[in-house]
């Protein structure tokens, strides 16, 4: 039997929370789905037109943000004497070649856009807004 704390939880929670509160406030107010793919996309193609600088900023904000939270921490762990939240897997991350990250990223993109956009964009965007 598994038996789960809160210390299991709290980063998903967090994680959570913060994901709907910033894709909320990009619909409210950029008027703009946060679609990952497509915002990733629109970076790649060096698409001016679709908004390439608000795209560019949250892009950027979304990487620096992780690595000020990963240096901010004890590399990726916090504790307060109760209990101990890991927001990176040091351990699981280490066991993979980079070729295997760079088959893993390319298996990705290819989903993504064979599937029209990535769980960012239909699930966390699409399911409050009733999206077909």
């Amino acid at each position: 039997m598994v038996v789960a704390s809160a210390e299991d939880y709290l980063p998903a929670f967090f994680g959570g929370v913060l994901i709907g509160i910033s894709a909320s406030l990009n619909l409210l107010l950029m008027g703009r789905i946060t679609g990952l793919s497509g915002i990733f996309n629109s970076l790649y193609n060096l698409d001016i037109a679709g908004g390439f600088y608000w795209k560019y900023a949250f892009f950027s904000g979304l990487i620096s943000s992780s690595l000020a939270l990963y240096y901010a921490s004890d590399e990726g762990t916090f504790t307060n004497g109760t209990f101990t939240i890991t927001f990176f897997d040091k351990n699981g991350s280490n066991e993979l070649h980079i070729v295997g990250w760079v088959i893993g990223g390319f298996c990705v993109g290819f989903g993504t856009k064979l599937g029209n956009g990535c769980t960012s964009g239909h699930g966390i965007c699409g399911l409050p807004r009733f999206s077909i």
